[in-house]
């Protein structure tokens, strides 16, 4: 037992030694809807994200990334009243994203200066804003319905990406909800679900 807690201290003061701190900007697009049984007609939504990351790189092909994100995500939906009008109803989340997530390279056969990686961990997303745009032709409406919404959501972030000269980079990631993001009186089952498309710079 002795060597085994020897062994394990000594691959992580080797592994804290070589590790490395990077940081630097990200931004890109959203996919957003929403998923949950009251979800059936919520339609994507093509909206932005930006912010900020940090990563600690192990010399054993792991890593953490932390990032701080402001990300628009929604859904539309889309119906017909019984006098045949044609309305349009938007859904504008603004949040503060805080993903936290554990990256593993994966090694290739041949020198070349990329490596893919994949990641896997929870994210945070705390709400700044929340707004419901009702349209037709000739009307248009924007509602604040942040009380509404949850304060904060839970989640869970799965991504794939490719770094290049471990100073640029293209990331996909799939981020969906635990909950329900609706805290009215009787919540309908929404829940926030984005792929994400973003690229990346190292400082």
């Amino acid at each position: 037992m002795k060597k085994l807690i020897l062994i394990v201290s000594f691959f992580l003061f080797i592994s804290s030694s070589f590790a490395q701190l990077n940081y630097g900007f990200k931004g890109g697009l959203n996919f957003a809807t929403f998923g949950g049984s009251d979800a059936r007609e919520a339609k994507s939504v093509t909206k932005f994200q930006f912010g900020t990351y940090v990563k600690y790189s192990l010399p054993v092909l792991f890593g953490f990334q932390a990032e701080a994100l402001y990300s628009m995500k929604g859904a539309q939906a889309k119906t017909t009243d019984d006098a045949g009008n044609n309305w349009t109803i938007s859904y504008n989340l603004d949040y503060l994203e805080i993903p936290v997530l554990v990256q593993l390279s994966i090694p290739l056969a041949v020198p070349v200066p990329v490596t893919p990686y994949i990641e896997v961990g929870p994210s945070l997303g705390i709400n700044l804003s929340s707004k419901a745009k009702l349209e037709t032709v000739g009307f248009s409406q924007e509602k604040d319905i942040k009380n509404d919404m949850t304060s904060t959501d839970f989640g869970l972030a799965l991504g794939f990406g490719l770094d290049i000269l471990k100073k640029f980079g293209v990331n996909l990631r799939y981020t969906f909800g635990f909950n329900t993001i609706d805290n009215t009186a009787n919540p309908d089952d929404l829940k926030n679900s984005l792929i994400a498309l973003t690229l990346y710079y190292g400082l």
